[in-house]
């Protein structure tokens, strides 16, 4: 007796068990709170996006007075309306006739091809979700610059400045290889443009960055790239179709903002092309530009000698989760680094850590650091950005979202045969940012050493 093939996919493929996997792969993407105060507004070309009252100025009019006396001019905590963008991440699945027609003569062999599948798409949306969630809304995964070709084994691809990320001095980060697997599809985007200007290779092997010798790491390609001095280029995710014009291209990068907003944003603070410190439609308050001072002005902190690392020490973490009450009046109680820097965290602070590390799946571990006062979630994954510590402030942050993550659904059935093709086609979308109410409130030290190279 033969087996429904299709009955079987939506039993493997049933998306609130996929969707309960994936969140606890991407711990960090489902503890930021959604957004439930008012409904996205817009749509079009624009896309769909929120608006919300976001903290800029405290107000400042309390004081003693004479009882007989006036009272004091009232003010009001300053604000502007921000505005944020979701975005859509989607990833298609599709599934021959010849996998599909196991149904009928061994569907225990079907079943577990469709679950090996799954597994490699959870796998796959995983990873870019977490790339999206450190990442920034241009969907820059690192920076790459030469004069030559590169790309082989002799002379790789070098690659650095992970999402956008720079050190204390405002130099991109060594790292950025490491964001990167064998056989992702990959565009190097010149800035400059003209022709030439995207060029489409594949990852074949990639070699991490050292942080003890300071070097960065570098990607070979499937075939060689040519780069010109003093251009900048971006590497980001997407395939080509035949051409080297920008217009072509399936692309993770438009210069408006393809992407989700995500950490590198949040803590930007210096316009490098394309990221920009220009957050939720709010000018930067910068050095030079008060105007939404102090609680629209990220708090970055960076080593004594701003660009030289320092080892991890209680002066970094007091900094990281006690410096923003100064200006937002919040305290962190969610922090984030790499696993590159559990051990040393662990070597310090081991005797506050209250509960034993939990390890999820993805390469994430968590725990809980007790602080006299509050406690403090703490997640390493080895995805998150290198040389730093991000301090979040979970009331003060938001997960804006348009489209519950699930299959997309045609006509109530979420699979389909592909147009002149034997071959089944199912796409899961997810439509989705983040943002923040008062950006002071969260924390970034940058400038901190890794002492050991987790990755080979």
């Amino acid at each position: 007796m033969g087996y429904d093939g299709t009955d079987l996919m939506k039993v493997v493929y049933n998306e609130e068990r996929i969707e309960t996997t994936l969140a606890k792969r991407t711990a960090i993407w489902d503890r930021v709170k959604k957004y439930t105060e008012s409904k996205p507004q817009g749509g079009g070309a624009g896309g769909q996006y929120f608006e919300f009252y976001a903290e800029t100025v405290r107000s400042t009019s309390s004081g003693w007075i004479d009882p007989n006396g006036s009272t004091r001019t009232a003010s009001n905590p300053d604000g502007v309306l921000g505005r944020v963008y979701a975005k859509y991440r989607h990833h298609p699945l599709e599934i021959n006739e010849a996998t599909m027609s196991q149904a009928d003569t061994n569907w225990q062999a079907y079943e577990n091809g469709l679950k090996r599948l799954r597994d490699s798409m959870m796998d796959d949306n995983n990873r870019k979700r977490c790339l999206s969630v450190y990442g920034n809304r241009f969907g820059v995964i690192a920076f790459t610059s030469g004069n030559g070709s590169y790309g082989t084994v002799g002379t790789p691809l070098p690659v650095n400045g992970q999402y956008g990320f720079t050190d204390g001095a405002g130099n991109k980060v060594i790292w950025g290889a490491e964001s990167f697997e064998q056989g992702d599809q990959i565009l190097i985007y010149d800035l400059a443009g003209g022709t030439g200007s995207v060029q489409a290779r594949t990852v074949v092997n990639r070699t991490p960055a050292n942080p003890v010798l300071g070097t960065a790491g570098s990607l070979v390609l499937n075939s060689a790239v040519t780069l010109v001095t003093g251009h900048t280029y971006i590497i980001v995710f997407g395939e080509q179709d035949g051409s080297s014009t920008s217009s072509t291209a399936k692309s993770d990068y438009s210069a408006s903002g393809r992407a989700a907003q995500g950490f590198a944003d949040l803590f930007c603070t210096a316009d490098t092309a394309p990221l920009t410190a220009k957050y939720e439609n709010i000018t930067h308050a910068d050095s030079t530009d008060d105007q939404y001072a102090p609680r629209w002005k990220p708090s970055v902190y960076t080593g004594g000698t701003a660009g030289t690392a320092e080892s991890m020490d209680s002066s970094h973490l007091t900094k990281v989760v006690m410096g923003p009450s100064t200006e937002s009046g919040r305290k962190i109680n969610v922090l984030v680094m790499n696993d590159a820097l559990f051990q040393s965290f662990m070597n310090y602070f081991e005797q506050q850590v209250i509960f034993p590390p939990t390890d999820f799946e993805g390469g994430m571990r968590k725990a809980t650091w007790q602080l006299p006062d509050h406690k403090v979630e703490l997640y390493f994954d080895a995805l998150a950005p290198h040389g730093c510590i991000i301090g979040l402030s979970e009331d003060k942050m938001r997960r804006f979202e348009v489209r519950k993550p699930g299959w997309m659904n045609r006509g109530g059935n979420e699979f389909y045969l592909v147009d002149d093709k034997l071959a089944w086609k199912m796409i899961w979308v997810e439509g989705w940012t983040f943002g923040t109410f008062a950006r002071a409130a969260h924390s970034i030290h940058k400038d901190i050493r890794e002492e050991v190279q987790l990755f080979t």
